[in-house]
């Protein structure tokens, strides 16, 4: 019983991490040109 437990937990944190880690490239890939080019399809005045 123990050792399915900690292969449960083990899958479901390995699962949470490659998706955090997925999730911190994009954010860190994704800039404020790219939103004004591909998503406002304008320039910010700042």
């Amino acid at each position: 019983m123990g050792a399915l437990l900690f292969t449960w937990l083990v899958g479901l944190f390995g699962i949470v991490g490659i998706v955090c880690w997925y999730l911190l490239m994009f954010i860190k890939s994704d800039s404020h040109a790219y939103d004004e080019q591909y998503v406002w399809l304008r320039k910010v005045k700042q």
